[in-house]
């Protein structure tokens, strides 16, 4: 079982993820992610280290946040296989009327 979170915890918004995802394929996604930062020398490297994880909903302008934190880390996910047999390289674009996601391109892995 993985637990959900919130990440971050800021005050105004944050995503809910299932950071066990990382657990179950931490290798292979942080492979990926090296070989995207090795095919892509321009792109400026995050600084961050690789935390791989799935993004379930986005929450912004929670009434009673607590409540809502309190409901979310008590969600149990049962294990799930799945075989990815793509990803898309996204464009993000921060807007004042919110995020612009973009495709640049599919990559088959399959």
């Amino acid at each position: 079982m993985s637990h959900v979170t919130a990440l971050p915890p800021a005050l105004d918004a944050f995503a809910v993820a299932a950071p066990g995802l990382e657990m179950l394929v931490a290798s292979e996604l942080a492979e990926l992610a090296q070989v995207m930062d090795d095919l892509l020398p321009s792109y400026p490297k995050e600084e961050r280290d690789f935390n791989g994880h799935l993004t379930l909903a986005r929450v912004k302008g929670v009434g009673d946040r607590e409540k809502l934190l309190h409901a979310i880390n008590v969600i149990e996910v049962p294990p799930v296989e799945f075989t990815i047999s793509s990803f898309v390289l996204k464009k993000s674009e921060h807007t004042p009327e919110g995020p612009i996601y973009t495709d640049v391109e599919e990559y088959m892995l399959i």
